[in-house]
């Protein structure tokens, strides 16, 4: 983790200085434990040693710095989870039936056992599956839509993900606009 976190520390260095700047020094190891007990699930190995390189970014940061994505700390992980779980919980008209998952992805509108590592600041997270279907793998990343009935699974693990989106960095398929505060992939960028 500390590696991918490494080029994609380097690339908005140079592409999207502001940010870079808002990455969070590392999660301390109480923090850690805060947010294992407030979700009660102990984090896989590669999210905890990705919250111990950034513990996501500054608060109230709306610059992503995973692509589209605004990385988590850990307390924002405790209160994004405790969110999803309450609207389930007070009655939401949310419900599992019509969802529509990916192959070893619980077809299930919210699950206890999905720990959002970053959000899209619209209702949308991707979720380290830490209990997944038949077919799938722990640490598994999934696209939670909060408006839609569909879970797609975006990567067989943390670390694969990462490093496929450093991968795109360093290759020139992202790019910074306005003035280094937002990322876009290169075909989508004006």
């Amino acid at each position: 983790m500390r590696r991918a976190w490494k080029r994609i520390g380097a690339w908005l260095a140079a592409h999207a200085p502001p940010i870079a700047a808002d990455l969070a020094p590392p999660a301390t190891d109480e923090q850690i434990a805060r947010l294992e007990t407030a979700i009660g699930v102990a984090l896989p190995d590669e999210l905890a040693a990705s919250l111990r390189v950034h513990d996501g970014q500054g608060p109230y940061c709306g610059n992503p710095a995973l692509g589209y994505w605004v990385a988590l700390s850990c307390a924002a992980i405790a209160e994004l989870w405790a969110e999803y779980g309450r609207r389930i919980a007070d009655g939401s008209p949310l419900h599992d039936k019509g969802v529509i998952a990916d192959p070893g992805v619980r077809p299930r509108w919210w699950h206890e056992r999905w720990i959002p590592i970053a959000t899209d600041d619209i209702g949308d997270s991707l979720v380290v599956d830490v209990d997944p279907a038949p077919g799938g793998a722990v640490g598994q990343i999934v696209r939670y839509r909060h408006d839609a009935e569909t879970r797609r699974l975006e990567s067989p693990s943390l670390a694969t993900w990462m490093g496929q989106l450093a991968d795109e960095m360093e290759a020139g398929g992202w790019v910074a606009v306005r003035h280094g505060r937002a990322l876009r992939r290169k075909q989508d960028a004006p």
